[in-house]
């Protein structure tokens, strides 16, 4: 086998496994005597260890229509995949939107499709305060993308200004918990933001 299909089948495998490729060039420069082991913060950074991802951090965006938006992506523990939760004001209601990006090679996109129709019910938790999200709609936007909106009323709005943590639960239940959505944020850096928006012209 040549090198170069050696190298180009490593890359495949890191892809497949949802590690960055930085991993082959950091291996390719190496040389044999000076192996070691990565610490962790590298093989965190470069998902080799993916148990404890990095908390995500809250940005402000503007849309086309030059609105504001906040928005945070997380990586899920133990997973190829990404939440991402985005936050904008539409006149005088709050709208959340859920967008989750998975890759897994073994179940079908019609498979992850019909289970996504299936959950109905979403829970959000902000430190102990809960709301229940009845008739969720998951749209599938694209291979392994799956996205939800729901309307976050004032007392939602109240917690998020003033919590800590956010808890989503799109309640899969425990025999589809390797493609389940359910993750928590840090709500560190969103007040400011939120301040932003809620000065924001409706």
């Amino acid at each position: 086998m040549s090198t170069q299909i050696a190298v180009a089948l490593l890359a495949q495998y890191l892809d497949e496994m949802g590690i960055d490729r930085k991993l082959l060039d950091i291996a390719s420069i190496i040389p044999s005597k000076d192996i070691q082991i990565l610490p962790l913060h590298i093989a965190q950074a470069l998902n080799v260890d993916n148990t404890n991802p990095p908390k995500g951090k809250w940005e402000i965006g503007t849309s086309d229509s030059g609105n504001l938006f906040a928005y945070i992506v997380q990586k899920q523990p133990r997973k190829n995949a990404l939440v991402c939760f985005y936050l904008a004001r539409s006149n005088q209601n709050f709208i959340a939107t859920i967008v989750y990006i998975i890759r897994q090679n073994f179940r079908s996109e019609k498979y992850l499709e019909d289970m996504f129709n299936a959950a109905k019910t979403a829970y959000i938790t902000i430190d102990r305060a809960h709301f229940t999200f009845s008739n969720v709609n998951w749209r599938h936007v694209g291979s392994g993308e799956f996205s939800t909106q729901v309307i976050l009323n004032t007392n939602v709005i109240n917690a998020l200004y003033s919590g800590l943590e956010l808890e989503f639960d799109a309640s899969f239940g425990s025999a589809n918990r390797d493609f389940d959505p359910s993750i928590t944020f840090s709500l560190d850096g969103l007040r400011s933001i939120l301040a932003a928006l809620l000065k924001q012209q409706g």
